[in-house]
């Protein structure tokens, strides 16, 4: 919510500053063309959170910007900023490469963590100019209703640019945590044009380490080239070799989450217990004053998280709100999330009252998966919680 309303208010304040300069004055002054490409910026950002209808508002000031304006500002940017970002991101692939080396073979005396952090800085720092691009786009491309257009240099150098990310991209797969959350903001089903973020951000943060693991094996037994070829050849390749290996007459069934989260079933009470015809009438029901009211099954309980489930709903409660004003560096994440493994994309709560409660839909696709990871924003800490060890199995 609090990057929505930043937005909204940049983009009104960038309108009234644009219609007061006007059209010509962006071809002309290079902070007026600055102003243009960030008002840009925030409609791409309206869109990729899915609230793109909120710019309708600032049309009828911007007639006069149409697509011959917004062309000439975006011919003269994309050079100046792609270029300088393709070299810091080629100089990158050296201190990449050291810290993908494992971790036994790093001078010992290193500080891990700190360098780690420092580097996934400079990442971020030269993958922005491609994030700006993709929002400028989106912008320009809602705002004039087409795509709009490039020049050849601009389309050569952003080309350069993608090829030179490729070819490092799997050296930041030790950073996938943080990789993921460069993407929470954006609406989930509009993730994918930010592919240097969103590719391979599933995969384990020690997967690089078996790249060395692999290379080991195939020294010492050259006879496993050809199987890793094999496995290498087609991505249903290793899933083929694992269920060959297995035996399907014992396997064990595997019980989905959104079975095993959901409450169990009501079991009949005892003959002595139950109620006749007469008492479960209306009017001895109102009688006795009952009211029918909603049981919710508990899965989990600290001092800081409640979780339980009633029918298709899975809640997240926080004991101790988050009030507004209160620290929280997780503000920009939503108060909780589920993380699959394998799957690329975090799944975000259908319902969220902010600081207070977040609700999952336990029929949707994500909870067919057999294990998950739930993520709670407590103030000051993170929580993870394993679903799969909450619920119990349904015979």
């Amino acid at each position: 919510m609090e990057l929505l309303e930043h937005t909204l208010a940049l983009g009104e304040e960038l309108a009234t500053l644009l219609a007061d300069a006007g059209p010509d004055a962006a071809l002309e002054d290079d902070d007026v063309r600055e102003d243009l490409l960030l008002f840009l910026e925030a409609v791409g950002t309206l869109h990729y959170l899915g609230e793109a209808n909120r710019a309708k508002a600032w049309r009828p000031r911007l007639l006069a910007f149409g697509a011959d304006a917004i062309q000439a500002a975006l011919f003269r940017w994309i050079p100046e900023a792609l270029e300088r970002a393709t070299d810091t991101l080629v100089a990158l692939r050296e201190p990449l490469e050291s810290a993908a080396v494992p971790a036994a073979a790093r001078d010992p005396e290193e500080l891990e963590g700190a360098r780690d952090e420092a580097l996934f800085a400079q990442v971020v720092d030269a993958l922005r100019p491609r994030d700006r691009f993709e929002l400028v786009r989106a912008g320009a491309r809602w705002w004039t209703d087409r795509e709009p257009g490039f020049s050849p240099e601009a389309r050569e150098l952003v080309e350069l640019f993608d090829e030179a990310a490729r070819e490092c991209l799997f050296l930041t797969v030790g950073m996938n945590r943080r990789r993921r959350d460069r993407l929470m903001w954006i609406k989930p089903e509009l993730q994918a044009p930010f592919w240097w973020w969103a590719r391979g951000c599933s995969l384990p943060e020690d997967a690089l380490g078996s790249l060395f693991t692999a290379v080991e094996v195939m020294r010492v037994f050259p006879e496993a080239g050809l199987f890793f070829d094999e496995l290498r050849a087609t991505a249903a390749g290793l899933d083929a070799w694992i269920a060959r290996q297995g035996d399907l007459a014992t396997a064990t069934r595997v019980v989905p989450l959104g079975e095993r989260l959901r409450p169990p079933p009501e079991q009949p009470k005892p003959s002595h217990e139950r109620r006749s015809d007469a008492d479960l009438s209306p009017i001895r029901l109102a009688a006795e004053g009952s009211s029918v009211f909603t049981v919710w099954h508990t899965l989990y309980k600290d001092d800081h998280v409640l979780v339980d489930s009633f029918d298709h709903h899975l809640r997240v409660n926080l004991i101790k709100p988050i009030l507004e004003g209160d620290p929280n560096p997780f503000a920009h994440l939503p108060l909780a999330y589920i993380e699959v493994p394998g799957a690329p994309l975090r799944l975000r709560p259908v319902q969220e009252e902010p600081g207070r409660s977040a609700r999952f839909d336990l029929d949707d696709p994500a909870f067919d998966a057999p294990a998950a990871l739930l993520h709670v924003q407590c103030a000051d800490r993170q929580l993870k919680l394993r679903l799969h060890e909450l619920g119990g199995p349904r015979p």
